[in-house]
């Protein structure tokens, strides 16, 4: 768990993991997405952080593309 009044890390920056609140806010806040969008993304490649963030990038610029 990290604690906000502190520099803001995650236990693992690495690997995503949501099981506990204040991992879950770290990972929406630093990837800038909800719950919803997040969890999609962990469904969808797994928890990777950076297969994570290429997901959400690829899925961005496929959203603006169109």
């Amino acid at each position: 768990m990290f604690d906000r009044e502190s520099e803001a890390q995650p236990r693992d920056p690495v690997h995503i993991q949501v099981d506990e609140p204040d991992e879950l806010a770290y990972w929406t806040e630093a990837l800038e997405v909800d719950e919803t969008t997040l969890r999609g993304a962990l469904q969808a490649v797994g928890f990777a952080a950076r297969d994570v963030r290429d997901y959400l990038a690829w899925r961005r610029a496929a959203t603006h593309a169109g």
